[in-house]
């Protein structure tokens, strides 16, 4: 067991996980962040907004739109609980040429969180706008 967790990590070393772009959030309380995703197949268009609405006993609560469904999730700063996976299509042929946003709550300081944003895109199917909030 040891020998697998030794190779694993040293896999991670030689090999990290490289993100296509980055972007971070400031948000103070119900301030609305966007990221705006164009196919560059066809043009089409795709608007995620994002925003917190209570920080309480360290859990965040985050309520999130893409297209017309909005989600609502609870997360943590901690792992596994900071962070979530959202696909940018459906297209699903292959997990490691897939299209996605990682959203990762990293801090809450003065009122206010940070928030991470990372986007894999292998075969670069799709253009990235992040747009922040007016203040």
């Amino acid at each position: 067991m040891s020998k697998i967790l030794f190779l694993l990590l040293i896999s991670q070393a030689l090999f990290p996980f490289n993100w296509d772009s980055l972007h971070t959030y400031t948000l103070k309380k119900d301030q609305v962040a966007k990221v705006e995703i164009t196919n560059r197949e066809d043009q089409t268009k795709e608007l995620i907004k994002f925003r917190w609405t209570l920080y309480t006993n360290k859990r965040l609560v985050l309520l999130l739109k893409k297209g017309a469904y909005p989600t609502q999730y609870i997360l943590q700063q901690r792992y596994k609980a900071n962070s979530i996976k959202i696909n940018l299509s459906d297209e699903y042929i292959d997990e490691f040429d897939r299209a996605f946003l990682r959203l990762s709550f990293k801090d809450f300081k003065s009122k206010k969180a940070k928030f991470d944003l990372f986007v894999s895109d292998p075969k670069k199917r799709f253009y990235v706008e992040f747009i922040d909030p007016k203040n």
